[in-house]
């Protein structure tokens, strides 16, 4: 079963969806897709960050951000906008274009792309629908995607 959690509210922000995958740009010039920051397996993940935290409403965004595991480098970090479009192209391998730039990710599992899909339109409704409370969409997301764990608690 698909397990969504929120980390505490530190200055990183709250998780929505984690999930391991090698994260890509698209190069326009030879249209294909590149690994970002030299490549490698990242922890990529949907967050919450609260953007004014002295206001009663707070206002707050989503950003997709990932860190490769070898060395913990920041090779994505881009925020969900009004102009995003996501799309599903292949069971193992996602994109998505902001402004005028293109980014994709590819899974190590079907799951965990599934998983990583519902992540982002939990977020993407939260800001169509300007509700700050995420955790009440868990009753409505709690989809089994099989056997595999595809979350990870982090003691960060």
């Amino acid at each position: 079963m698909v397990r969504w959690f929120r980390l505490s509210s530190s200055g990183s922000g709250n998780y929505l969806v984690r999930v391991r995958a090698q994260v890509m740009m698209r190069d326009d010039s030879t249209g294909g897709w590149l690994p970002m920051g030299g490549g490698g397996l990242s922890n990529v993940s949907v967050r919450k960050r609260v953007t004014q935290p002295d206001l009663d409403d707070s206002k707050h965004e989503y950003l997709i951000y990932g860190k490769r595991l070898s060395d913990q480098s920041v090779v994505l970090s881009c925020t969900i906008k009004k102009d995003f479009e996501y799309n599903k192209v292949m069971p193992t391998f996602h994109h998505w274009k902001t402004g005028d730039k293109k980014f994709g990710l590819t899974f190590q599992t079907a799951a965990d792309a599934r998983a990583f899909d519902k992540g982002v339109r939990m977020a993407v409704e939260d800001l169509l629908e300007g509700l700050n409370d995420f955790p009440s969409y868990r009753h409505g997301l709690n989809v089994d995607v099989g056997d595999d764990n595809v979350f990870m608690v982090s003691g960060t």
